[in-house]
């Protein structure tokens, strides 16, 4: 897949960040601010199988990579508290011109060394969360920095397409300075249900969903291995449907129980091993 590369086992981005006018930092060495350039670097962990074991999620072409508009928010903190010109600020990716990103920082703002970063994705500009009494600038782990945002967003039920699926993917983390470089160590603060479903030969002899495949109150991204994903924040019944080779209409209900940053694969009567085969 070429937009969608989700790496569950270990996803690592790294990116240019080159400062000019509006991007620039305080030069220890000399004392003064000084424009030159950096780089931050994101870690993302991926999610991890609820049973340790990664046996169906593939890592062939499952590779998520930020791409040109995307944003990050971005908050500092200083003695427990939050540095004013670094609420909320905004870094969005532009071409870099050769085929990759740099990231723009909002604002001709300035980064700052001593002081703790914490960092979220996808960026919202406004919303009734992002105000102070949602943060906790005294907790030094990304989640429960977030802790209100992550247990107060809810995940869209909509994530039918690539770009819906990846605006419910909210991730977390702390960042780091060390010379030019601010590091972040993400990670996910949703769970994600992997569903594989029964499958049913087409004409042209390729496997498709079974027929009358169906959801029934959410809607997941298809993979192009045939298996679909959805984000949830809690636990919530999942239902849905398809026609099995009598001509009859399966019901199907899970009830997913994970932990933030875990996936785990419901595999429902006998997923894509269940190959109906259509009656004449």
């Amino acid at each position: 897949m070429k937009r969608l590369k989700y790496i569950f086992l270990l996803l690592c981005g790294v990116f240019t960040l080159w400062s000019c006018s509006n991007n620039e930092l305080p030069d220890d060495s000399a004392g003064h601010t000084s424009a030159q350039p950096f780089t931050i670097i994101i870690n993302d962990s991926g999610f991890r199988a609820d049973n340790d074991i990664q046996t169906r999620v593939k890592d062939d072409g499952n590779q998520t990579t930020f791409t040109v508009g995307d944003k990050i928010g971005l908050f500092a903190v200083q003695d427990d508290e939050l540095v004013e010109e670094i609420k909320n600020l905004c870094l969005t990716a532009v071409d870099d011109g050769l085929g990759g990103i740099n990231w723009e920082v909002e604002g001709d703002k300035q980064l700052l060394r001593d002081v703790s970063y914490f960092a979220y994705f996808p960026y919202m500009e406004s919303s009734p969360f992002l105000v102070d009494d949602y943060f906790y600038p005294w907790n030094e782990e990304a989640l429960g920095f977030f802790y209100g945002l992550v247990e107060e967003m809810m995940p869209d039920t909509d994530q039918s397409t690539y770009d819906k699926y990846k605006s419910q993917d909210l991730m977390v983390g702390n960042g780091t300075f060390t010379n030019n470089v601010l590091s972040f160590a993400m990670e996910h603060a949703r769970s994600l249900v992997v569903l594989d479903l029964p499958k049913t030969k087409s004409a042209g002899g390729e496997f498709i969903d079974a027929p009358n495949t169906h959801f029934l109150g959410f809607n997941p991204y298809r993979m192009d291995d045939g298996t679909y994903c959805f984000l949830i924040s809690y636990v919530r019944g999942l239902v849905g449907g398809y026609t099995n080779a009598d001509g009859v209409i399966v019901k199907w209900l899970i009830e997913p129980r994970l932990n933030y940053g875990y996936y785990h694969v419901y595999t429902i009567d006998g997923g894509s091993a269940n190959q109906i085969e259509p009656k004449p």
